[in-house]
């Protein structure tokens, strides 16, 4: 059955064991972040392009979007506080490995990566990445062994790019140029933190 939100123009949902989240803009013109349908966060130009709970059962959630934007919940998203992401460009997904740990990707190859919950945020600055293409979307999966976690991460964006992202030092960056035209289920093969799928 369809859930009815009248007076939004939807740009996503997102679902915790407790509640569904919706984002888009009133008709009013407003960007708006709703919980179950009642307006939780309202901003008067900033999109909201995307919103990650850590877990189904979590209290902590984040969402980010346009000029920057970086917002944390951590009442289960009954209210959003404004991060310092450090960027202007445009924020296009979130996707945290626990409260702490996350990446957020955006316009013109941003990577942003955080350890400590978002109070500090570091950007990707490795001259291998082509920072003339946004990229749209990441994912993270991690395994564990012991006391051992290993992460791995895919990051896509416009002109073809796949990035994969593996651990043990999760948070550095060297694609390679052969990132064109990649899909499917695998591994994609290559060298270093972030590797280029092949041609």
């Amino acid at each position: 059955s369809a859930i009815a939100v009248p007076g939004y123009e939807l740009y996503g949902v997102t679902l915790t064991s407790a509640s569904t989240f919706e984002w888009g803009v009133s008709t009013a013109g407003t960007q708006t972040i709703l919980k179950n349908g009642t307006a939780v966060y309202t901003d008067a130009t900033k999109r909201i392009r995307d919103i990650f709970f850590v877990d189904t059962d979590t209290t902590v959630g984040y969402a980010v979007g346009n000029s920057g934007t970086i917002l944390k919940s951590t009442d289960s998203g009954s209210s959003w506080s404004a991060q310092t992401s450090g960027v202007t460009a445009n924020l296009n997904a979130v996707y945290f490995v626990s409260t702490d740990i996350g990446w957020v990707v955006g316009d013109s190859g941003t990577v942003l990566f955080t350890s400590n919950g978002g109070t500090t945020w570091t950007a990707y600055t490795n001259s291998q990445l082509d920072f003339t293409k946004n990229i749209n979307d990441i994912f993270i999966k991690t395994t564990v062994s012991g006391s051992s976690l290993t992460a791995y991460g895919f990051a896509v964006g416009n002109g073809g790019k796949v990035y994969k992202l593996t651990s043990p030092d999760i948070h550095s960056l060297s694609p390679t140029a052969k990132m064109q035209g990649w899909i499917g289920p695998g591994e994609v093969p290559g060298s270093g933190e972030y590797s280029g799928a092949p041609a």
